[in-house]
């Protein structure tokens, strides 16, 4: 049995946070019905001249069902609020106050069910000063000081590479989802549940204040790319953009297995490296040291041979290194689908659970399961489904 097989949730959201709560719901082995209006939702268009970018919507969008309804269409919003009165979950991520000018608000749903679990993803909440502000991933990271903290430390505010705020957010919504259908099983209730983007992305600060003692007292300087040789970045060969290993020496232990390991027993004994504070005060000389041992390596070689002899250390893996990782593959984490003579990858599942298999299915195309749901969740007979369609609200 799935882990969340009988949970049906209703998807009204795009881009990434909603889409990336839903998918985690469906991988879990829940029923996920995602309505999208004519034409589909923006993140199909994300490429930003109309045109379709496949992969960025297979990306967020696996294992859902699909319907296309007409918001703006009287008998659209009729049958979404036949859906959620069938449904145990709402999830949208609309700008602020989309959704309530649909009549699809949290109250409007709970005309319609009132055990509904309703889910709002938002960039800054439903209450406070900037509730009302229009948010994206970038200015949610930027409002959770991950900008300041990336870069040169002497350099200007960096953006980070990762959209952390979309999906910490749509990870932290679909476990609270999952809190509150377990409440709803034990108490026979529904309720709001309310995320902020700012305060999900904040959660990847709370170690770096810590480590230089300014939490909550002062200004954290930018991280850089390394603490100073040994727990540093260093270069590889062929000497590529990305051709790096970063290691983390964090005790006396480490630091000589480093030198066992790139044969340098000599360093142990330098009276430059004697001690962690010679060698923090003296990094950029230690770092010439061992970057003379991983220069003359691939980073993946370096990785093999640092990380059997115990030493925590990792290649600088580039997004095509990931693709064609034998450790990924392994553990089957890379799906590859073909639709339309095209090759689509996606990864897997961020987690395994021994009792429950749900196998990834390539999304949904536009409205690929509109008559089923209309069918088999609402018990429309074939005439009523077709007035439905001729009159445009359903497609």
């Amino acid at each position: 049995m799935k882990a969340l097989q009988g949970m049906r949730v209703i998807e009204i959201s795009q881009y990434e946070a909603g889409p990336t709560c839903c998918q985690l719901l469906a991988w879990l082995g829940a029923e996920v019905i995602k309505i999208e209006q004519p034409g589909g939702e923006p993140g199909r268009h994300v490429l930003g001249d109309g045109s379709y970018n496949e992969q960025y919507y297979y990306n967020y969008n696996s294992n859902k069902k699909n319907i296309v309804i007409d918001y703006k269409h009287p008998q659209g919003i009729t049958t979404i609020n036949k859906l959620i009165a069938n449904s145990d979950i709402l999830v949208e991520n609309f700008g602020p106050g989309v959704i309530d000018s649909y009549g699809l608000s949290y109250n409007d749903a709970l005309k319609h069910n009132d055990k509904i679990i309703y889910a709002s993803i938002k960039g800054f909440g439903l209450s406070g000063p900037l509730s009302e502000y229009k948010s994206f991933d970038p200015l949610a990271q930027s409002a959770a000081a991950l900008f300041s903290l990336t870069g040169e430390k002497e350099g200007k505010p960096m953006r980070t590479g990762g959209t952390f705020a979309d999906t910490s957010a749509g990870m932290i919504a679909a476990l609270a989802v999952t809190a509150a259908y377990v409440q709803k099983l034990k108490n026979n209730i529904g309720q709001h549940v309310e995320i902020s983007m700012q305060e999900t992305a904040l959660q990847f600060i709370k170690t770096v204040g810590v480590l230089d003692g300014k939490w909550g007292t002062g200004v954290t300087d930018r991280r850089g790319y390394g603490a100073g040789a040994p727990s540093d970045m260093f270069k590889c060969s062929p000497g590529g953009a990305n051709d790096y290993i970063y290691m983390l020496i964090g005790t006396s232990k480490m630091w000589d297995l480093l030198c066992a390991a790139i044969d340098r027993l000599d360093l142990i004994n330098d009276e430059r490296f004697l001690t962690s504070e010679l060698r923090k005060n003296n990094s950029e000389l230690l770092h010439i040291e061992i970057e003379q041992w991983t220069s003359r390596r691939d980073k993946f070689d370096a990785m093999y041979i640092l990380g059997s002899a115990g030493i925590p250390c990792c290649a600088i893996y580039d997004t095509l290194d990931v693709f064609n990782d034998n450790h990924l593959k392994e553990r089957d984490f890379i799906h590859q689908f073909n639709q339309d003579d095209k090759d689509y990858k996606i990864l897997g599942q961020p987690f395994k659970l021994s009792e429950s298999k749900v196998d990834i299915e390539l999304a949904s195309s536009l409205g690929e399961q509109s008559k089923e749901i209309l069918r088999d969740i609402l018990n429309l007979d074939d005439g009523a489904i077709e007035k439905l369609f001729d009159s445009k609200a359903i497609q």
